[in-house]
């Protein structure tokens, strides 16, 4: 089976408060369905998604996304073919805030002080969203251990 990796990132479209954990719940349902896996960062201001799995899934599921009006100014970061899921195990991981750490190895690997997709590698891009699946991983780990 072919695998891809599409990312992209969006401005949050200031006429809508969305409910994260609504938006969350809806993914996973719908991309445990697909065979979809990904994670998603939001920080109030920008949205940040990698969604993978199958070319022809990936890309319907973009294209639905692409289609809700919560975004705006919605950019296609990077789709390639990948050997393997980055992140395993997730239909849909929702990574919302940033701890010190996390923070901190932002701002020394970006040299930046806030997040700003746009100003950023695609391989940066990809970097920040292992962090932030590394991160999540660990607090899972916590919470069972």
């Amino acid at each position: 089976m072919n695998l891809c990796r599409l990312v992209y990132f969006s401005e949050r479209n200031p006429a809508f408060d969305p409910d994260t954990h609504q938006i969350i719940t809806v993914s996973q349902r719908n991309n445990a369905a697909a065979d979809v896996t990904g994670l998603l960062f939001s920080d109030g201001a920008y949205f940040v998604q990698a969604l993978e799995g199958r070319r022809s899934r990936v890309t319907r599921t973009y294209n639905r996304i692409a289609n809700d009006t919560r975004h705006q100014s919605l950019y296609l970061v990077s789709c390639a073919d990948v050997r393997e899921r980055m992140f395993t195990g997730w239909s849909m991981a929702l990574h919302t805030d940033m701890s010190q750490a996390v923070r901190d190895q932002m701002t020394s690997f970006f040299s930046l002080t806030s997040f700003d997709p746009e100003n950023i590698t695609v391989e940066s891009l990809i970097y920040f969203l292992q962090i932030l699946a590394m991160d999540l991983r660990r607090r899972d780990q916590k919470r069972v251990g």
